[in-house]
């Protein structure tokens, strides 16, 4: 088209797009100029020598990366360029070789577009003055004494990229740095003893580097001599390897040392400072600190009896006692060594008193399973019954549970609060001596405990003051911490965990809980149902059935009704139990809840049953029925039966375990937990009680019983049930409420 001399919209029109066109072959433009952002580090910025240098650009005619050809300079220099996005974004980077120096640098970044157009970056940073790493020794401290060959060695470090440790002049060590700056050697050092040692930290950065020392002396060790070497030499060694060692310096571990201040550091200053024994205060005065000058030689003359020399010392443990428990002069090597020095490793620390058969710190059960574990000869294995769980459980699958929570100086608010069952809480192992679980080895002949729970802590309850009355709980106040004796009862030992204060505030209050498809029973509290002054309950040592309990009738009447006692034919049955029960004889915790078998140890340690009932009466006691008890295949299976058998066919009990009533079930008309209760004869009432007496799953139940006097055979009158047509529903008075 001819355009020469036209001026009229069209041709300006033509002309615009023509100079368009131009603009966009040639790539060039102000309008598409790229933007630049991103510049690392940042224009104008003062930074420590950075590792890479890097720049963003965008621009709308997109990159290639076969055609880029990106570049770098710094300070003139060429570096190895690299691109990295696609189209309209890329970064172009380079990393920096080395470290720079301080000062201004400078750099330029080019790319080209698609239209070979150069895209260029230009910015400038300086690199400021490197700061000085610090170091400070945190320990060993300058100028102490330490009494390990294997002190605790750190610094603190700031600024620091390296950080590397010499002792004594030796090859340097690399240091480990944390988050806090708390540098430590990456191999723990071992110092020799009787010496003085020198500690260098030194930690550098690009900078520079800083230095700190300490000089320390390890002293924990005085050459025998004497009667020392009598234990501690090769000859004893070899006549004793359980009680003797060849070393040939008295300085085991925080055990005896040539700086008395070392040694005496567990009992404090005032031990002697404050003493007013002349023998100390002459020592002080003429700064005379070798032992002897105080004490007597530590070791008796005949050291080949290890538990001497230890009761020399330990006097806490009475020796008497100790000479007649289980453990006394029970040696030997391996696992069936029982003296001292076969529980306890007599050169560790007290924190790891257990070490001698390589049982964790404070945890006293391992231990005790080195002896009594799995594969233990007859009646001495505890491993396996305590592994056992019922199903459901309650609380735990075995009696044993947190076993390193266990203290010597534990409270009834410890054991409230820190639940634990270890076998030092049951077991004393300084005094418990051989026996049985059960005294004499004759089922319920008395409350009494056994040998074996000698001197383990128990508790005896003050019914006087808050609890004088039927079915009142004691308080905290009246419950006493003390020892297992000859005269305790075995429930005084369960006691400190199963009632009152040793019973946990909240969590596992009475009530209902589900496991499953079972609904089972929390724990109740035993001090308030093994009360003296309850209407009924099993004879622990408290008293059990009585004659005329003491109960307030419906009416507010306080009566004194008098109550048949059944002779001993009557409780016993068709069949006098072999195991020797009379009527309302005393009985222990354990004649219920045990465990155990012919190969393992028996007791309490856990059960295959619910509640670690005894797993010889497997059937479950919340649907026994009158008749199972006396016939048919499961008689005599049930737990009950064990000092009641034969309850259904024998008249003579009130006649009511007879008759009709042979089909109904113990937890229709008894209670669900038979410690202790509030009415005679551990009577249930169907209206009001509620978990844990009132036994899951039975129906209906006994809902009142006549306030009077009840002595021979009953009669339908003298109570009423919820579903029975032959007594009344209704309720009459007076009752027992």
């Amino acid at each position: 088209m001819d355009l020469e001399g036209r001026t009229g919209p069209v041709a300006k029109m033509l002309v615009i797009v023509a100079m368009f066109v131009l603009a966009m072959a040639l790539g060039v433009g102000t309008a598409f100029a790229a933007t630049i952002s991103n510049q690392v580090p940042v224009n104008g910025s003062t930074v420590t020598s950075p590792a890479t240098v890097s720049v963003d650009i965008n621009d709308t005619m997109t990159f290639s990366a076969a055609t880029a050809a990106p570049t770098v300079k710094l300070d003139g220099n060429a570096l190895a360029a690299t691109l990295t996005g696609s189209g309209a974004n890329v970064t172009v980077s380079a990393a920096v070789p080395g470290t720079l120096s301080a000062g201004a640098h400078t750099v330029v970044a080019t790319a080209k577009n698609m239209r070979a157009a150069t895209d260029t970056s230009t910015w400038t940073f300086t690199v400021g003055d490197m700061a000085l790493p610090t170091v400070s020794i945190v320990s060993p401290v300058n100028g102490t004494i330490v009494d390990t060959l294997s002190p605790v060695v750190s610094a603190q470090v700031t600024e620091a990229t390296d950080v590397t440790f010499t002792f004594d002049g030796g090859a340097p060590v690399l240091g480990v740095v944390d988050g806090t700056g708390l540098a430590v050697p990456s191999v723990a050092p071992t110092f020799a003893d009787g010496s003085t040692h020198v500690v260098v930290v030194t930690a550098t950065n690009e900078g520079g580097s800083a230095s700190a020392a300490s000089s320390f002396k390890v002293s924990r060790a005085t050459p025998m001599t004497g009667d020392c070497l009598i234990c501690h030499s090769t000859a004893a060694a070899a006549a004793a390897p359980n009680h003797t060692s060849t070393s040939t310096n008295c300085g085991g571990t925080d055990c005896h040392s040539s700086d008395v201040t070392i040694t005496h550091k567990s009992l404090g200053c005032a031990v002697c400072h404050s003493s007013s024994d002349p023998v100390v205060q002459g020592a002080i005065a003429t700064k005379d600190t070798s032992c002897t000058t105080c004490h007597d030689n530590p070791h008796p003359a005949d050291s080949s009896d290890s538990q001497a020399v230890c009761l020399s010392c330990h006097s806490h443990i009475n020796s008497e006692t100790f000479a007649m428990s289980v453990h006394a002069g029970v040696t030997g090597p391996g696992a069936t060594d029982a003296s001292c020095v076969g529980c306890h490793d007599y050169h560790s620390p007290s924190s790891t008193i257990y070490a001698a058969k390589g049982a964790p710190a404070a945890n006293s059960t391992a231990l005790c399973y080195g002896c009594h574990g799995k594969g233990a000869a007859a009646g001495m294995d505890v491993q396996t019954p305590s592994t056992l769980g019922g199903t459901p459980t309650p609380t735990v699958a075995s009696h044993i549970f947190n076993p390193g929570a266990h203290s010597a100086r534990e409270t009834l608010a410890d054991l409230a609060t820190n639940r634990h069952a270890a076998c030092e809480d049951c077991h004393a192992p300084h005094e418990a001596q051989l026996g049985l679980h059960i005294p004499s080895g004759i089922d319920g002949t008395g409350a009494l405990a056994a040998p074996v729970l000698y001197g383990a802590t128990n508790v005896t309850i003050d019914y006087s003051t808050d609890a004088s009355s039927n079915w009142a709980a004691p308080s905290a106040a009246d419950y006493k911490m003390g020892k297992v004796t000859s005269t305790s009862t075995e429930a005084s030992l369960c006691l400190k965990c199963h009632a009152g204060p040793g019973e946990p505030a909240t969590g596992e209050a009475s009530g209902l809980k589900t496991s499953g498809t079972s609904t089972i029973y929390y724990r109740s509290d035993l001090g308030q149902e093994f009360n003296p002054n309850n209407a009924s309950g099993h004879n622990v040592g408290q008293g059990g059935m009585k004659s005329a309990p003491i109960y307030t009738d419906s009416t507010g009447v306080v009566r004194s009704d008098t109550w048949q006692i059944p002779t001993t034919a009557w409780i016993s049955g068709v069949t006098t139990p072999a195991d020797g029960i009379i009527t309302d004889a005393q009985i222990t915790c354990t004649d219920c809840h045990t465990g155990g078998s012919t190969a393992t140890a028996v007791g309490p340690h856990g059960s295959t049953q619910q509640w670690m009932l005894d797993p010889n009466y497997p059937v479950d006691w919340t649907g026994v029925t009158c008749s199972q008890m006396s016939s048919g295949t499961n008689y005599n299976q049930c737990l009950c039966a064990k000092c009641h058998p034969g309850a259904a066919t024998v008249s003579a009990v009130s006649n009511v375990h007879g008759g009709n009533h042979t089909s109904y079930m113990c937890g229709q008309c008894h209670i669900a937990v038979p410690h202790g209760w509030k009415r005679p004869r551990l009577l249930l009432n169907a209206n009001v009680d509620s978990a844990p007496y009132r036994t899951p799953g039975s129906p209906g139940g006994l809902t009142f019983v006549l306030a009077k006097a009840h002595t021979g055979s009953w009669s339908q009158s003298d109570c009423g049930q919820v579903g029975c047509g032959t007594h009344s529903a209704t309720t009459t008075s007076p009752y027992i409420p």
